[in-house]
């Protein structure tokens, strides 16, 4: 089958898969066919059917094992961040929240583990526990080097302010856009940006922090 054919039928080959899955025992047919339910999972979420992205995600994660850590460790982490994603979408809070703790002892890099935190950050919200979303925003931020504080004074809003209208030196803000960031800055304020977003109405002073830092950078 070709790379086109697999894409359009995509669902229907994860599906016979599904079926037969319990056969697999060869280790690299297994990760192929994880792989599969990897994109079969993306697809169905991106249409917001987090019940179907979910059984495909759960079924490739049961197609691997701790091994797959070491050899399969980019499909392996994949599959268990867009499943407690799911789960999470899906209001199944205990199970995502077990996914995250599991996913936070795993994620080797900065940036997979921002994107863990992401996730916590959002499950907090929803939870509405404020404070818990602050301080794993606020942690993952110092993955980056960037210490904020938690509960920020007025005086320390206003100077973020200042520092984000010295930044931008009389530019208007449209410029912006075509200013080249270094790899450190641009992947830190990009994840900033998206954790601001996720935190709730009580943590405005902490949020406009952030808002102002990215600006800034």
């Amino acid at each position: 089958m070709t790379e086109n054919e697999l894409a359009e039928h995509l669902f229907d080959v994860a599906n016979h898969f599904n079926r037969g899955a319990a056969l697999l025992v060869d280790w690299d047919e297994k990760a192929r066919v994880a792989a599969i339910e990897l994109r079969a999972g993306r697809k169905a979420k991106a249409s917001a059917a987090y019940a179907s992205a979910l059984a495909y995600f759960s079924t490739g994660m049961a197609l691997l094992d701790e091994r797959n850590w070491g050899r399969q460790y980019e499909l392996t982490f994949n599959l268990w961040l867009e499943r407690a994603e799911c789960e999470l979408l899906s209001g199944n809070f205990e199970t995502a929240e077990q996914l995250i703790i599991e996913l936070l002892q795993r994620g080797a890099s900065k940036v997979e583990r921002a994107a863990i935190y992401h996730l916590k950050v959002l499950l907090h919200t929803v939870k509405s526990e404020n404070q818990q979303a602050v301080a794993s925003a606020l942690t993952c931020l110092r993955l980056f080097g960037i210490d904020l504080p938690a509960h920020p004074t007025q005086e320390q809003v206003q100077a973020e302010y200042k520092t984000v209208w010295q930044t931008l030196d009389g530019r208007p803000i449209e410029s912006l856009i075509d200013l080249a960031a270094d790899d450190r800055s641009g992947t830190a304020s990009r994840h900033a940006g998206v954790i601001r977003s996720y935190l709730p109405p009580p943590t405005l002073p902490t949020s406009v922090c952030i808002g102002c830092w990215c600006a800034a950078w």
